[in-house]
């Protein structure tokens, strides 16, 4: 299992396109952490029905034992639901920053594409919470500049989750620096009456 995940180190170029995918095995723990909220519950209360074992009447232990059994393979089928959707969304999320745009792709059953050209792009924030900071990742928060429209609504955000520290601020000094080009060059292609 320790090879078959790969490790990504290093940055795949071909083309003039920097390829981030897979992103790394913590990528991979946070992913799948994140969906097992479930299991963390119904754990929790497994370990609380343990404790009123002893107030069970001795007629209904037969009993309880085999509800227990029950929750416990129900538990066991959340902890295997979790890795396999967590393991199966962290195979479908990479970024690819081309010569023109960004390009995300993402999803759990049905991989979702953006292309988002480096002209929409306003600005690119790392953000981390305290989990994030003891586990060394960052959260990438793109804002998209809309031209009609000068609030920034949920559409005109992107959100890049759990990459590793050195990830995020390749990821991010990329696309900042080839935004700031692609806006020079349409500011000095326009011409002022």
């Amino acid at each position: 299992m320790e090879n078959s995940i790969p490790n990504i180190n290093q940055v795949s170029v071909s083309g003039g396109e920097q390829s981030y995918y897979p992103l790394g095995k913590i990528t991979l723990f946070l992913l799948i952490l994140k969906r097992s909220g479930t299991f963390f519950a119904l754990l929790f209360l497994l370990f609380v029905s343990l404790f009123f074992l002893n107030y069970i009447p001795p007629a209904y232990f037969k009993d309880f034992v085999a509800v227990l059994f029950a929750y416990f393979f129900l538990i066991s089928f959340v902890l295997l639901a979790t890795y396999c959707l967590g393991y199966l969304e962290y195979f479908r999320y990479g970024i690819f920053i081309g010569e023109r745009n960004l390009k995300i792709k993402r999803g759990l059953f049905s991989t979702e594409e953006l292309g988002v050209p480096y002209r929409r792009i306003r600005d690119v924030k790392a953000k981390r919470s305290i989990i994030d900071q003891i586990f060394g990742v960052s959260n990438l928060i793109v804002v998209l500049s809309d031209f009609e429209e000068e609030d920034t609504s949920e559409e005109s955000i992107i959100f890049l989750p759990s990459l590793s520290q050195k990830i995020a601020a390749e990821i991010q000094n990329s696309i900042l620096r080839r935004s700031q080009v692609e806006q020079i060059n349409l500011l000095g292609g326009q011409k002022f009456q």
